[in-house]
């Protein structure tokens, strides 16, 4: 993991052409994207994609990344970031900043 600075940084909204600079707090990053291999280890499958198993994972929901990193996390032997319900759009999917799993 790389670890990343705390900082100010500038967010845009294409849609309505206005920015805004807000805080971002410091964190830790992978420095290669999750593999479609790494991703059928932690979650039994991955999406089908005929470049192969050492490609970047594409194609997954934002509900899938979060059960995807849950999953990553208790392996590692870290307390899961994320805890849902059953909203089926995600919702109610809250982070704890405590928790030392992955994001």
């Amino acid at each position: 993991m790389v670890a990343i600075p705390a900082g100010r940084i500038l967010l845009r909204d294409e849609g309505t052409s206005t920015g805004w600079k807000t805080e971002v707090g410091a964190f830790r990053l992978a420095p290669y994207p999750v593999t479609r291999e790494l991703y059928r280890a932690v979650l039994g499958e991955a999406p089908a994609n005929p470049a192969g198993p050492r490609t970047p994972v594409t194609d997954v929901s934002w509900l899938e990344a979060v059960r995807f990193c849950d999953l990553l996390s208790r392996e590692a032997g870290l307390d899961p970031c994320y805890s849902a319900g059953d909203d089926p759009d995600g919702q109610d999917v809250v982070c704890d900043p405590e928790a030392g799993g992955y994001r």
